[in-house]
């Protein structure tokens, strides 16, 4: 008869005594994180490591992020019940992960892992359960504060120099305000252009 193919529960069994002979071997706690962190998972973080066995941890962390103060109570956690925290990323890790992965005293990286920038998530909220980073908010801002600037500063030069300095100060600058938050109101109603802020280049493009 052909082998049958094990169930949940046989193959959860299988990976648990692994699990529990690789920590003996290493003499320590083997703690598994795979999801967003959240301040409700704090509580169980915290029951497994009053339960410990071993000095040492090591925890295999998946994560795109979530709460930076449940990710900061965390490591604070590890690090009040172990002597080492070992940190081990397969794949992904982001955001509060990485914050949570900084508590470590020691990080291992597979060749497909990578650690994401530490930036709040902010809850969406016309989204449930959903998350946004905080940088694309703080990002737009600065972009729409410094092209304000400039068209402000555009408008104002022109109208003084191009007039040869018959324009008043005063003037030019009550005029090219107008003319700025004329333009800025056009630029509120236009719910098609998106706005690609690449860093490392310095530069900003716009794609409809």
């Amino acid at each position: 008869m052909p082998n049958k193919t094990p169930t949940l529960q046989q193959l959860e069994s299988i990976l648990k005594d692994h699990v529990m002979k690789l920590s003996n071997d290493l003499k320590t706690d083997i703690l598994v994180y795979h999801g967003s962190i959240e301040k409700t998972h704090e509580n169980e973080v915290e029951n497994c490591c009053l339960e410990r066995k071993n000095e040492n941890a090591l925890l295999l962390l998946t994560t795109y992020g979530g709460d930076p103060h449940a990710a900061y109570r965390i490591a604070r956690c590890l690090q009040n019940q172990y002597n080492e925290v070992t940190i081990f990323i397969n794949t992904y890790c982001k955001s509060a992960g990485t914050l949570l992965a900084l508590g470590a005293n020691n990080i291992i990286m597979s060749d497909s892992a990578e650690l994401g920038p530490i930036d709040i998530q902010l809850r969406k909220q016309d989204e449930l359960g959903e998350r946004s980073s905080g940088l694309t908010t703080s990002q737009s801002f600065s972009f729409l504060q410094t092209q304000t600037f400039n068209m402000f500063e555009e408008f104002f030069l022109q109208l003084r120099f191009k007039s040869n300095l018959q324009i008043s100060t005063k003037s030019a600058s009550e005029i090219a305000t107008n003319l700025t938050i004329g333009m800025l109101r056009v630029w509120q109603k236009i719910n098609c252009i998106y706005f690609f802020v690449n860093l490392d280049a310095g530069y900003s493009s716009m794609k409809d």
